[in-house]
């Protein structure tokens, strides 16, 4: 306890001592600017140049302060790391689905806290996926790391799909079985007669396509040297860009994305539209 506490304020003093130093060194540059500028120029010249910078530094301060999420690195350290925590919950339901695959080839059983939630959540976010980067391609385009990733799960789905499991004399396709968790889990918690593939090859195709694009998923998370690190944060979009987000809000909620203009119309404000359930 005491050494987690120790920790605690290591971080905590060295947090304050950057914040402290950000602060400050526009007032160093600032410094730093007006002594080149006295070296060469009148002295007029030297307090108009460093009024008209101190005020611009003073204007886009207050404009971080008050809206920091304006800032670009601000905005995309935001999607870098809820980029990480959707890459850790997309590993997690893979996770699931290559248990339950494994489950059906060899002769085990399978647990699952809630299997009908489990297994129909499972389906929606493979759905969901798909249908933001298909969105997102027919109105702006999507990089290559997000278009391997949709063609990823687009083969993935048709794996489910085309991948049946037989169980007396009932056939159902993965992807079918997924949207109906209690029969899934208890198919695949039977003792007396167990669930098997129809095709063992389709079986054994959809279990090494779940490992590659969990591989894929992994290296999102993986530490890395620094400078492979910052190439990741800076050009990594295979989820959670801004515009991603926007679809996510205008699919759950039915909303409309909408850019008006401020009052003096010297800028447009970023908004999303929601209509109201009542």
């Amino acid at each position: 306890m005491l050494v987690k506490r120790c920790k605690a304020c290591v971080r905590g003093v060295i947090f304050g001592i950057s914040v402290a130093l950000v602060l400050m060194s526009p007032l160093f540059g600032l410094g730093l600017l007006y002594y080149l500028l006295w070296l060469f120029l009148p002295h007029i010249a030297i307090e108009i140049i460093v009024f008209l910078v101190a005020y611009y530094m003073i204007f886009y301060l207050c404009r971080f302060l008050c809206f920091p999420a304006s800032n670009t690195f601000i905005r995309r350290m935001v999607e870098y790391y809820i980029m990480r925590f959707t890459s850790v919950q997309y590993r997690e339901k893979l996770r699931t689905l290559r248990a339950m695959v494994l489950c059906s080839l060899v002769d085990t059983q399978i647990t699952a806290v809630d299997p009908e939630l489990e297994y129909k959540e499972l389906q929606n976010s493979i759905g969901q996926r798909i249908e933001i980067y298909t969105r997102k391609q027919a109105q702006n385009g999507i990089s290559g790391k997000q278009k391997r990733m949709l063609e990823n799960f687009v083969k993935l789905r048709t794996l489910l799909e085309t991948a049946a499991l037989v169980r007396g004399e009932e056939t159902f396709s993965l992807w079918e079985l997924l949207g109906k968790g209690n029969i899934l889990y208890t198919w695949l918690r039977s003792e007396d007669q167990k669930a098997k593939f129809v095709s063992y090859e389709i079986a054994v195709e959809l279990l090494n396509h779940i490992h590659s694009i969990y591989r894929d998923l992994r290296q999102l998370t993986l530490p890395k040297p620094w400078y492979k690190h910052v190439y990741r944060f800076l050009m990594n979009d295979t989820f959670c860009t801004l515009q991603e987000m926007t679809l996510r809000l205008e699919m759950k909620y039915e909303a409309k994305h909408l850019r008006v203009p401020s009052y003096d119309k010297s800028d447009k404000l970023d908004c999303m539209f929601i209509r109201s359930t009542k």
